[in-house]
């Protein structure tokens, strides 16, 4: 995300006044929300996207999580509230018009089929 969406107010720590720095954001204490290299709390958007996809992770626990859904599901933060986004990627990985979850799948089909 930081190469996509590096100065995005969303997904980099940045104080009210929108001076990068450290978020005042209440977390849990079980560490889910910490960044692995820091003690301090993940800003907002990633805390959001990380909820989005844990959430994908449950409801389709065939796919769960792959590389490369995150720039997808930040793409619908960017736009859309936390609920809505996860829906769009349900409806993204599973929909007809799009059948995005093959290419996510452990065998990994719709790759093959989309460059083959």
């Amino acid at each position: 995300l930081h190469r996509t969406f590096p100065r995005h107010c969303l997904f980099c720590n940045r104080n009210a006044n929108g001076v990068e720095g450290s978020v005042e954001v209440p977390i849990p204490s079980d560490g889910m929300f910490t960044d692995i290299n820091s003690a301090e709390p993940m800003p907002d958007g990633l805390m959001r996207l990380r909820r989005v996809l844990y959430a994908y992770s449950l409801y389709d626990n065939e796919v769960g999580y792959c590389q490369g859904m995150n720039f997808i599901a930040a793409m619908f933060l960017t736009f859309l509230s936390e609920e809505e986004s996860f829906w769009l990627l349900v409806a993204v990985m599973n929909g007809e018009s799009y059948s995005m979850r093959n290419l996510f799948a452990e065998d990994m089909s719709g790759v093959h089929e989309s460059i083959y």
